[in-house]
């Protein structure tokens, strides 16, 4: 960054200070709402729990004594497919809701603004 730019932006900062104007801290962004993220990953960790059980269960089920590894081991395959499998949906779910919601602020900005329906082809 030139040195102009720096001084122009101290300038600026200098007179909206001046006329009491709010002054912006942090940048907008594009993350969900911690809630969003919070119940993502509780989502996880629940997938991960029934796939633990159900890979423990299918293990014990194959083995007729004494398998205590092989169920273990089933246990922590289940645990693992499932929480990775629920975490590619939580992230696709989380990039949609913040893209549905980057369109909505879109057309909320634009007065007059219907998006045309494909179904009615009447002009």
């Amino acid at each position: 960054m030139s040195d102009d730019a720096r001084q122009l932006r101290a300038s600026d900062r200098a007179s909206l200070e001046r006329f009491g104007a709010p002054m912006l801290t942090t940048a907008p962004t594009a993350l969900p709402s911690v809630l969003a993220r919070a119940l993502a990953f509780g989502a996880i960790v629940i997938a991960a729990v029934c796939g633990g059980l159900a890979g423990y269960a299918t293990g014990a089920l194959s083995c007729s004594q004494g398998c205590a590894g092989t169920s273990l081991a089933s246990a922590a395959i289940g645990a693992l497919v499932a929480a990775v499998g629920v975490a590619a949906l939580a992230a696709l779910v989380l990039r949609s809701m913040s893209e549905w919601a980057d369109q909505a602020s879109v057309w909320g900005r634009r007065p007059n603004r219907v998006p045309k329906d494909p179904t009615n082809d009447v002009t």
